[in-house]
């Protein structure tokens, strides 16, 4: 089918404020009245808080409050609530809140929390999750007797049968560090509690109307009385979907009330203050025939969730699920565990639980192919999805799933896999690797999407959405869609960059990869009742039912005399007649959408309760360095099923970009903590993430497999994560093919290498 605007290279709505500093962030934005505010950090992963001094801070000029989680009964949560905004009768990690200070200069706060005095007695402390799930580990949370705090099981067939069946049994253990999010803005935001018992707030997040929901449950008001304003976000990567810094910024500004209280994180608050990503311990247990069929699956999958558990609960629920990978294996039996340590806490990450998956079960595959003696492009073809297979959670695989046969076909093609897999050059090994990938959408059962679309009296439209642009163009895309739906101009479409919980229409979280998805949909709808509301105003014209009349690239016209028509733009106000009374009026188009799906059976997973998936594949042609380790990405090649693609551009580089994020998680990132878990690499000099420079001589190629999605909008569905789930697990075979070092703890360090050379691997 051909489309205007769907499937095009458009122009992003937002790249003119961008490019030329217009685009105000939460940093640039001016307020009267304006407080601001410090924290003070505990140096501690483990203690009671003893006392508190405060009186030498207070006693400064320009110190209007210090304020500490003394009598503070509140937690806070979307799945769990178990975190107060500042420390309340004892810290749980390094860099946990204890004191706030809020001044009226900025420049007074930093000696201010240096004349606070905090006793604390210490408390015995845990970091790694194989020692806090044992019988006499210290209890991060005493009240639930236990450091497991959410276990997720999915269970298909018979295992025990499974394993028996099988002509091989392999077992290894796998290990994926803490990361940092690393946007180029800092969380920040600004909050005004008023004497009313309103909240103002402006935050650079992910997730508006879920910050509003927290502030409502925490102090029991109407959401109505809660606005929170997201002006243009500096990158999130899930970071910005967990609430952090919001509750805290509300419980402060309820102890200056009429004032606006500003906080703005240093990138050093941002490491260790703030939400973290992935960090897991799993072992796997693959049974598999010597045709290379698999026969059974076990999975174990401990998530360090670190101090609070809220959004590593449903992480360890999504990895837990996905990590059998897009395979159809009969017999299943994973077991994902949450688990509390006193290290910073874990939340949403790029990928939310799949790349923790695609890690374990990818480098499994490779292995039992060397162990087989099959190809390892052959075994994964062998075992993948194919439609009407029974997948993991007991769904027969749909045609609209995606064709992942194919998307691993073109990319050993694009990597040139059959001509060659390794060759030397020198000191220098070359080799390949092709890995499959497989994401949901892991979200609540009421993930709704909204969208109003406004026609304006020039034939002009207003589109209100309430999900946030974070970098990934989703301003662009709906507005291509808005575009298509209505058969106007592209350029005729506007689009508000600000989203405002008063205002804009509701939207459950900017996650899980579902903008284009969901919000697309929703913004269908809305132009579906703003045609017929325009048709209503245009019934008054042709003094006919509007069942009569057909809309078209927005002119209205009778279906059986196409040549009465008339323009929307002429009846955007409603119609006056000749003596001057006017019928109808101002049209609106509201639209929604809600993904349809179920719960999972809570003791074996089973279930419809997946929306929609999006697979494909991934290769990689890299060479090593025998004597330094050092590794060269020569190229990686991506296919991915994710039906109609609206804007190849934007989803071009939303691929690529995802794919050097974890070539970063690959080689390079990991969150490092002494023995008292004290983070070493808090800023950019010691945290490395790759830099234009690291991928500069890197061939990319995108290759887009389009099998439309029945579900989607004009047939498209998710891909912002999808590219940034892959790569470990392609890097880490390629190395393993070159060299023969096998690599089972990211990341892929050259002094890992040289140590595996070392020991006689090769």
């Amino acid at each position: 089918m051909r489309y205007k605007f769907i499937g095009k290279n458009l122009l992003r709505k937002d790249s003119y404020s961008k490019v030329t500093g217009t685009a105000q962030y939460i940093a640039d934005l001016n307020f009267p009245n304006l407080l601001h505010a410090k924290i003070l950090r505990s140096p501690f992963p483990h203690a009671k808080i003893k006392s508190i001094k405060k009186e030498n801070a207070l006693s400064l000029d320009g110190v209007v409050a210090v304020i500490t989680g003394e009598d503070c009964g509140i937690r806070y949560g979307v799945n769990i609530t178990d975190q107060p905004p500042i420390a309340t009768g004892k810290v749980r990690f390094v860099g946990e809140p204890v004191c706030v200070v809020v001044g009226q200069d900025k420049n007074v706060l930093d000696k201010a929390t240096s004349l606070i005095e905090v006793e604390y007695e210490e408390l015995p402390c845990v970091f790694d999750v194989y020692d806090a799930i044992k019988e006499d580990a210290p209890l991060v949370h005493e009240e639930i007797n236990s450091n497991i705090y959410y276990h997720y099981r999915l269970r298909k067939g018979n295992i025990e049968k499974g394993f028996k069946e099988a002509d091989l049994v392999v077992e290894n253990e796998f290990f994926y560090p803490h990361i940092s999010h690393t946007q180029l803005e800092t969380h920040g935001g600004v909050a005004r509690y008023t004497r009313d018992g309103s909240f103002e707030i402006y935050s650079s997040t992910q997730a508006p109307f879920v910050v509003r929901d927290i502030v409502s449950r925490m102090f029991k008001i109407d959401k109505s009385k809660i606005r929170v304003n997201v002006p243009y976000v500096g990158g999130g990567f899930g970071g910005k979907s967990d609430v952090t810094i919001e509750p805290l910024l509300a419980y402060i500004s309820t102890f200056v009330p009429d004032y606006y209280v500003r906080l703005i994180l240093t990138r050093e608050e941002a490491f260790k203050g703030t939400v973290l990503g992935r960090g897991i311990r799993a072992k796997i247990k693959t049974g598999v025939k010597k045709n290379g069929k698999i026969t059974a699956v076990e999975i174990k999958m401990y998530f360090n969730a670190g101090a609070y558990g809220d959004y590593c609960l449903p992480i360890a629920y999504g990895g837990g699920q996905n990590s059998p990978g897009p395979y159809t294996i009969p017999n299943i039996k994973v077991d994902s565990y949450a688990v509390y340590t006193n290290l910073p806490y874990v939340g949403a990450f790029r990928g939310y639980g799949h790349p923790e998956g695609n890690w374990i079960t990818e480098r499994q595959i490779d292995i039992i192919a060397e162990k087989l003696g099959i190809d390892p492009v052959k075994l994964r073809l062998i075992n993948c999805w194919k439609e009407g297979d029974i997948n993991h959670i007991g769904v027969k695989v749909k045609k609209h799933y995606g064709n992942l046969p194919l998307c691993i076909k073109k990319v050993a093609k694009s990597i040139e896999w059959d001509k060659w897999k390794r060759k030397e050059e020198g000191n220098k090994v070359i080799s390949k690797s092709v890995v499959t990938f497989m994401k949901s959408p892991v979200m609540a059962n009421n993930a709704a999407s909204g969208a109003i679309v406004k026609l304006n009296e020039d034939g002009s439209v207003n589109l209100y959405v309430g999900t946030i642009d974070i970098g990934q163009g989703s301003m662009t895309a709906l507005s291509q869609i808005c575009a298509e739906k209505l058969g106007i101009p592209f350029e005729k479409i506007s689009i508000s960059p600000i989203t405002d919980t008063y205002f804009s229409p509701y939207e459950w979280q900017t996650v899980a990869s579902r903008g284009t998805w969901s919000v697309g949909n929703a913004v269908i709808s809305a132009c579906e009742d703003l045609i017929r509301r325009i048709k209503e105003n245009a019934s008054k014209v042709f003094n006919v039912p509007p069942s009569k009349i057909e809309y078209k690239n927005g002119k209205l016209f009778l279906k059986k005399n196409p040549n009465k028509k008339i323009d929307m733009k002429d009846i955007a106000l409603g119609y006056m007649f000749k003596d001057g009374h006017v019928e109808g009026g101002p049209p609106v188009g509201y639209g929604y959408f809600m993904p349809n799906v179920k719960r999972p059976d809570p003791k074996t997973g089973q279930g419809d309760c997946v929306a929609e998936w999006t697979g494909g594949a991934v290769g990689i042609i890299l060479s090593v360095d025998r004597d330094t380790g050092e590794i060269d990405i020569k190229k990686i090649s991506i296919a991915i099923d994710a039906g109609k693609i609206v804007n190849p551009l934007l989803a071009r580089g939303q691929l690529i970009g995802g794919l050097v994020q974890s070539l970063g998680q690959a080689i390079m990132e990991e969150i490092v903590y002494s023995e008292k878990g004290v983070m070493r690499n808090d800023s950019f000099t010691d945290y490395k993430v790759p830099s234009p420079e690291d991928v500069f001589d890197t061939c990319f190629d995108v290759i887009f497999v389009e099998t439309l999605e029945e579900t989607g909008p004009y047939g498209a569905k998710s891909l912002g994560e999808h590219g940034a789930i892959a790569v470990p697990a392609a890097v880490a075979n390629a190395i393993k093919r070159g060299i023969g070092v096998n690599i089972f703890e990211l990341p892929i360090t050259k002094e890992k290498i040289v140590e595996g050379l070392k020991n006689g691997v090769l």
